[in-house]
């Protein structure tokens, strides 16, 4: 015969199965806000989650022995409620090698790739001073898949309202508040049959990477992308701006910033 002490501890057991994987998700949330506020570091981050664990394997203790108390004689209840133990909701997430997995398939990351620039002979090879012989050199860029960022941008509601749901703004004649009100925008045959078509703006950033106490400097190029459709407020907000791909910038007069774009264009 089944009692109302049995459907308890299934009950239990039922929730702890169920509760385990949304607790996983709030954990990689936690973790995820961490890194967001690029406050603390890798190493940093690894220090805190075991305290952080150890602080909830405490507070859910004090909560048992606070229900073992109230829920009194009766022992399959006092047993079933002891017998619940917190899930390690960090598991697997210690470490950028665990936490990158976890991130891309709960929250949408969508991962980097690296392709290859045309082979091209190294600059070294010819002269006296080294001797070299020449060579085939290989070089690479990252990229991050534009259509797969675009796909998990439009899947956040209130972007995907901002571009398709809200009003069109008319631009008042003689004021010129955006590129929407420049005459290139205006005259757009494109535009005009198709208002709510994407705008997608393109810049490049060159950033010096360099250790402050050596001789040696490395110069990245850094291109970024941000959909001209969102309004003016939020167009420059670091939230609204994506990174496309990044590569050395002696590569560019060597390959030609239009052939990287345009291999880049290849894998969109």
């Amino acid at each position: 015969m089944f009692n109302d002490n049995f459907f308890l501890v299934s009950a239990v057991e039922c929730f702890s199965q169920t509760s385990k994987n949304a607790l996983k998700v709030k954990a990689g949330e936690f973790v995820l806000s961490l890194l967001a506020s690029n406050k603390h570091t890798e190493l940093g981050i690894t220090s805190l989650l075991p305290l952080v664990q150890q602080l909830i394997d405490q507070v859910l203790k004090s909560y048992r022995e606070q229900l073992i108390l109230l829920m009194g004689p009766n022992k399959d209840i006092c047993e079933a409620i002891s017998s619940i133990r917190t899930p390690d909701i960090f598991q697997g997430m210690t470490t950028a090698t665990g936490q990158t997995p976890f991130i891309i398939k709960h929250f949408g990351l969508v991962p980097p790739k690296v392709v290859s620039l045309p082979t091209n002979f190294s600059r070294e090879f010819g002269r006296h001073t080294t001797r070299k012989d020449q060579y085939l050199k290989r070089e690479n860029y990252a990229y991050v898949p534009f259509i797969e960022q675009l796909g998990q941008i439009l899947n956040v509601k209130c972007i995907y309202d901002e571009i398709f749901s809200r009003n069109l703004p008319h631009p008042k004649e003689g004021v010129y508040a955006s590129f929407e009100d420049g005459m290139k925008f205006k005259d757009s045959e494109f535009f005009k049959e198709h208002p709510r078509a994407l705008r997608i703006l393109l810049y490049l950033d060159e950033v010096q990477v360099c250790n402050p106490l050596g001789s040696k400097t490395h110069k990245l190029v850094f291109v970024y992308f941000t959909l001209l459709n969102l309004p003016t407020n939020f167009r420059s907000s670091l939230t609204s701006i994506f990174l496309f791909a990044i590569f050395y910038a002696n590569q560019v007069p060597d390959y030609d910033i239009n052939v990287i774009l345009q291999i880049g264009r290849a894998h969109v």
